[in-house]
């Protein structure tokens, strides 16, 4: 080990963590809240050797990736220079952003606010500054490495080849974006592959001081068999999943000295609002930060998305679905009878803009049937109105346009909005509907080309469901109608087949009024 001169010896005050290197350079505008210095300590404890996995489930914009695939990223490189570390989320760019962000902290600070161990002249282990620059060469923001020494960075996307790239420390940073493409068995699978194959087999021991390589995984989570789901639980019931332990397990026994055997992850899930025996003394229901949100800003986004995803994107704790989607208590009494404020004179609305959503099944000697619904949005009280009528019957390819003439002349001034599935015939029917110069509104008459699965799709009707955010229109729907619709919603599943005709152009209805990118034409 090199010997130190005293000149060199830091002061009390020198920055050694990342917490503190943090701070130092943002000028003070990184916050060390409670819960980031939590997750701090078990970047110390993984560092020092004491255990080797860390896993860390966090709701969005709460500083985790901010902490972890910006500063401590940086400091560890800074620190350790002949180490390497690679950076994984869902996409390359992504990946490249935090790479880029790496690299110009390391250029501004590599030679201010680092330190490596070294010896006295007296034998005695003190800690020096540690000037670090830049290779000349390293001027991507995916790849660079550190002049002088072994170490630097690489980062890249899930699925992104990394054969040739070692490393001695791995991050994995959010690796799905979004539910929908969670909820997919083939990316699942394709996670599955990526990490097993590829991400696990890139890890190199550190010869010089045999301390074994370490694995981050920082996230929100996502559904049961997201990638953190598959390394903790397997990826089919056969699969046990790797060896884990919850954080509050694993820090008494850290703090007291003791490791956490190499390969067991260390899991610490912080939920948005506490629940009982809160890691961080929190009493039930407080915020996790109250300065970036508060407990009625956390309960805003739950109505927003609902409790579905809202607990596992939120609290960290996803669930199977369990049974039906839509719930009967959202709709009716504990006497079987529908709510009355579901009820409102579509008249009196003052809403005016409105849209017809259609599912044309054409296929009536089959017996499926075309639905079509009209409704309108408030986008004050965020409430939206089922109007009729309702199309509900098995119609021939012929009947459904001799339909859609009927009603569309009707309404003159409402925008159709045709459900294109996968292998559909709707795109032919639509193009038919458009050259037919009897039609008033053939010009309006819009294609939604759905992919997800139907229980995906239905989301933001479960939201405002659940919410009590729909209505339904006395004047132009029959009490039958409302109750055929209600029934239908609540024996949904999202599993394909069964009748979920009415389910599908409701879902529909919602979706394009609730995603801006859908605009609807006025």
């Amino acid at each position: 080990m090199p010997q130190a001169k005293p000149k060199d010896l830091i002061s009390e005050e020198f920055p050694l963590g990342p917490g503190t290197f943090a701070i130092e350079s943002t000028e003070g505008r990184w916050k060390p809240f409670p819960h980031l210095i939590l997750i701090i300590e078990l970047l110390m404890f993984m560092v020092d050797g004491r255990f080797n996995r860390l896993m860390v489930f966090c709701p969005p914009r709460h500083g985790k990736s901010w902490l972890i695939s910006r500063f401590f990223l940086t400091w560890f490189l800074g620190s350790f220079p002949d180490l390497r570390i690679i950076l994984a989320t869902h996409r390359a760019s992504f990946s490249a952003k935090w790479g880029r962000m790496s690299k110009e902290l390391l250029k501004k600070y590599g030679k201010k606010l680092f330190v490596s161990e070294m010896l006295t002249e007296d034998g005695e282990h003190v800690l020096v500054k540690n000037e670090v620059e830049l290779d000349e060469a390293s001027n991507a923001s995916y790849r660079w490495d550190i002049s002088g020494h072994e170490g630097g960075l690489f980062t890249g996307g899930i699925g992104t080849g990394l054969l040739g790239e070692g490393a001695n420390g791995f991050i994995i940073d959010d690796p799905t974006k979004g539910f929908t493409k969670a909820n997919r068995r083939s990316h699942q699978q394709e996670l599955n592959d990526w990490f097993y194959t590829e991400a696990k087999t890139r890890l190199d021991k550190d010869l010089a001081t045999g301390k074994y390589p370490w694995l981050c995984y920082i996230a929100q989570r996502l559904n049961k068999k997201d990638l953190a789901g598959q390394i903790l639980h397997g990826l089919t019931d056969e699969d046990p999943g790797e060896p884990h332990i919850d954080a509050r397990e694993a820090l008494q026994i850290l703090r007291s000295g003791g490791s956490i055997p190499n390969g067991t992850w260390v899991v610490l899930n912080l939920p948005a609002l506490a629940e009982d025996n809160d890691l961080l003394g929190r009493k039930p229901g407080e915020a996790l930060c109250k300065p970036i949100m508060n407990e009625k800003d956390l309960e805003q986004i739950r109505k927003d998305m609902g409790s579905f995803r809202f607990e596992a994107l939120y609290q960290g704790t996803p669930r199977e679905r369990e049974g039906k989607i839509f719930k009967s208590i959202w709709f009716k009494d504990e006497h079987g009878n529908l709510i009355k404020d579901l009820f409102v004179i579509g008249s009196e609305l003052k809403v005016k803009n409105e849209l017809r959503y259609w599912d044309a099944a054409s296929s009536g000697e089959e017996g499926d049937k075309t639905a079509s619904l009209k409704s309108t949005y408030d986008k004050q009280t965020r409430i939206l109105t089922f109007k009729g009528p309702l199309v509900n019957y098995a119609y021939s390819a012929k009947g459904v346009i001799d339909k859609f003439y009927q009603i569309s002349n009707e309404e003159p001034n409402t925008q159709a909005i045709f459900e294109q599935e996968p292998g559909s015939g709707t795109k032919l029917l639509v193009a038919r509907l458009r050259q037919d110069k009897r039609l008033k509104l053939r010009k309006k008459i819009r294609l939604d080309k759905v992919t997800e699965s139907k229980a995906d799709r239905a989301f933001d009707l479960e939201v405002l469901a659940e919410d009590h955010r729909i209505r339904f229109d006395t004047e132009s729907l029959t009490q039958r109608d409302i109750e055929t619709i209600i029934n239908q919603w609540i024996e949904f599943t999202g599993e394909e087949g069964g009748e979920d005709h009415i389910v599908d152009v409701s879902t529909g209805s919602a979706r394009w009024w609730l995603r801006p990118r859908r605009g609807v034409v006025a």
